[in-house]
């Protein structure tokens, strides 16, 4: 997911703040790319039908998806990848590295919809949120730059 440097003002949202201020993207979910495909500017569409979807291929994340639609299943307790890139014309170097982490319960993602048990589906961002905070090296934070990506399940009765 790339962040646009919108700063022409401070108020704006998705501005890159050196003080670890907020971003303004709360409303993004990167089940990033993990949790990639999840985002909340979506374009709205009515909930899908839940027979419709019971009738989609359930493809396990890292298996290999069957061509067309499908539901993406992130298995609780599985290794997911999360690819982290720092890169641009002010570093010497870019760095690439993968981070491993695991979900506390099986999640269900099928466009901008997801679900706990692939049945009762949800817009993602009403099970899922994320906030993304940023924090580089300056006069107001003078240590090692920071990010921060917090994901978190929202209950849902």
């Amino acid at each position: 997911m790339t962040i646009p440097d919108k700063s022409v003002s401070p108020d704006r949202p998705g501005r890159l703040e050196p003080t670890g201020r907020r971003v303004g993207l709360a409303r993004h979910l990167p089940l990033i790319t993990l949790l990639a495909g999840l985002n909340g500017c979506a374009v709205f569409h009515p909930t899908p039908c839940p027979e419709d979807l019971a009738r989609l291929p359930v493809v396990e994340f890292s298996k290999m998806p069957p061509p067309g639609d499908f539901i993406l299943k992130l298995p609780a307790g599985k290794s997911i990848p999360v690819r982290v890139t720092v890169k641009g014309s002010l570093l010497t170097e870019s760095v690439d590295q993968t981070l491993n982490t695991t979900i506390v319960r099986d999640l269900y993602l099928h466009k901008e919809w997801a679900s706990w048990d692939g049945k009762d589906w949800h817009g993602a961002t009403d099970l899922v949120g994320a906030d993304l905070t940023l924090a580089l090296p300056s006069d107001a934070h003078p240590k090692p730059g920071e990010i921060t990506l917090t994901v978190d399940r929202k209950d849902r009765p």
